[in-house]
């Protein structure tokens, strides 16, 4: 299935605003639910969800409500995992999981900024991140905020989107992949990684 283009969000977005006319807050429960669900189970689609918010509530808005939902549904897939996922991991992803294990434990340190480091950079889908770190030994809190502020690139730039869809009713480029977004990504994935690089520096002195 592809993404859907700008074209697309634009007319979702006209649908969803007539019923929001008479069943506003229905409305919202409905895709705060939706959104939640998707990243609880680690289903594709919160990415359009979250443009879709900011375009009907406008760019802060949307992108707090988006994150909000983002977090909350992140926690769940942690949880449910951490109990009951473990021979799903280790029987469909098993070198990917040893492989972060063994990641994980290098900078066991710095365990905060790495996993912000794993969160804004698009080296590992964050589903797989989700999934995965309940059985890794990021403990909940570390994962909690590591993933709010691990959020705020991607939410700043998808909010952006939605807004030029709500102004225009077009954003050049939809949803496609954007190799200044994935780069940017990157840049800024490497500054949360610079005090880990910097602690190792100073201890080997």
């Amino acid at each position: 299935m592809r993404n859907p283009s700008s074209e697309d969000l634009s007319l979702i977005r006209s649908v969803v605003l007539f019923y929001m006319v008479e069943n506003y807050y229905s409305v919202v429960c409905m895709l705060c639910t939706v959104y939640i669900f998707l990243q609880a189970f680690a289903i594709p689609g919160p990415a359009v969800l979250a443009v879709l918010m900011s375009a009907l509530f406008g760019g802060w808005y949307g992108a707090i409500m988006s994150m909000t939902c983002s977090v909350i549904g992140s926690g769940i897939c942690y949880t449910l995992f951490k109990l009951v996922g473990s021979p799903i991991l280790n029987k469909f992803f098993a070198s990917g999981v040893a492989k972060l294990r063994r990641q994980i434990q290098s900078n066991k340190d710095n365990i905060f900024f790495y996993f912000l480091f794993l969160r804004i950079t698009p080296i590992l889908p964050n589903w797989f991140i989700n999934i995965s770190s309940g059985n890794l030994g990021i403990g909940f809190s570390t994962f909690v905020f590591g993933t709010i502020f691990g959020l705020i690139p991607n939410a700043v730039i998808l909010a952006r989107a939605g807004v030029e869809i709500a102004t225009i009713g077009q954003a050049n480029g939809g949803l496609k992949f954007d190799i200044y977004r994935a780069l940017g990504l990157v840049g800024i994935g490497l500054l949360a990684l610079l005090p880990v690089v910097l602690k190792h520096k100073y201890k080997s002195i």
